[in-house]
């Protein structure tokens, strides 16, 4: 009767690490998805934000050009 527990909680401890190690498995595998969608997210969304900033630093560079240019008159023609 004895040896047959020490069995039982030999299998049950064996039964314990094989579901931990499966749950750990699987944890780390849903993980590394999730931060592989996650990096090409955010790689998609710095793109993104590089596009528009050159593009208001393009409109930028009209306006600026367009006041200089305004003021040089308004200078020489004062």
């Amino acid at each position: 009767m004895l040896d047959l527990r020490g069995m039982l909680d030999d299998t049950g401890r064996e039964w314990k690490e094989d579901v931990l190690h499966t749950a750990s498995d699987r944890f780390e595998r849903r993980l590394s998805e999730e931060l592989g969608e996650f990096r090409v997210e955010v790689a998609t969304e710095f793109a993104a934000v590089r596009i528009e900033m050159a593009t208001t630093r393009v409109s930028m560079l009209r306006w600026m050009f367009a006041l200089w240019v305004t003021a040089i008159l308004a200078i020489v023609l004062k």
